[in-house]
């Protein structure tokens, strides 16, 4: 497809406003008004979702896959699908779920449970119309006003959940702001066996530049390259900008 010249000079002077607003008071209205077309969304959500599935049907088909934050098993589908000889382990802490899961799935191993930075016992606020915005309380960022109910789940890590020379080919996550402490909590397994990285990171109400940060500085320190999910390199500071204004929030990291 070709773009004439005024095209092109509207989506650059768009992406240099962009850039600007990044923390400014006009940020988080800015993002609100992206944000109010759905169908951007959806769309979106549905390219990167292809695309992640795309990258796990070229994996081996005995490769290992971990779903972190299973929700309804879209990906988990795919995983099993591509990977059918593969060992797939499932964590999902809303309990209905779960449940569902492991009757769907009787291959799987269904961990009714959240992934954090340390194991035990926490407040988990559940979303019932939209189970998939659910997440840890402390850590949780909702983006939208909903009915919630408050739940105790169990936490366990990465690091303490795998079983002992079990070895992923690909991790995905997508824990609702938890994301930096279930990196966290999987340092070894990252360390030791290096599996691809599929991630979601997204602002709802808060913008925490430092966390998005802090989580870059991760994965840089344990030596993965983030990028979008159809392979852009991001450094620090275009990983924070793009987060900020809602340009992207799926994201892959591949070990170096």
């Amino acid at each position: 497809m070709a773009f004439d010249a005024p095209a092109v000079r509207a989506v650059s002077v768009l992406t240099k406003a962009k850039r600007l607003l990044v923390g400014s008071p006009l940020e988080r209205p800015a993002r609100a008004l992206m944000s109010l077309d759905p169908r951007r969304t959806v769309r979106k959500n549905h390219r990167d979702d292809e695309a992640l599935r795309a990258l796990i049907r070229s994996l081996p088909a005995d490769a290992a896959c971990v779903d972190v934050g299973a929700n309804v098993g879209y990906i988990l589908d795919a995983m099993v699908a591509g990977c059918p000889q593969g060992r797939h382990i499932a964590f999902e802490p809303v309990p209905a779920l779960a449940r569902n899961l492991a009757t769907r799935f009787p291959g799987v191993d269904v961990r009714a449970q959240a992934v954090g930075d340390a194991p035990g016992r926490t407040s988990f606020t559940l979303v019932p119309d939209r189970p998939s915005r659910s997440g840890i309380s402390a850590t949780l960022d909702l983006s939208l006003d909903a009915a919630v109910e408050e739940i105790e789940v169990e936490v366990t890590t990465l690091d303490d959940a795998l079983p002992a020379g079990y070895a992923p080919a690909l991790i995905k996550v997508d824990v609702e702001g938890g994301e930096l402490e279930a990196l966290l909590g999987g340092r070894r397994v990252l360390t030791e066996h290096r599996p691809l990285l599929a991630l979601e990171h997204q602002y709802g109400r808060r913008s925490d530049v430092d966390r998005t940060r802090r989580i870059h500085d991760l994965l840089t320190e344990l030596d993965y390259d983030p990028q979008t999910v159809d392979g852009v390199p991001l450094d620090r500071q275009r990983f924070a900008e793009v987060v900020a204004a809602g340009e992207e929030w799926n994201f892959l990291a591949r070990p170096r």
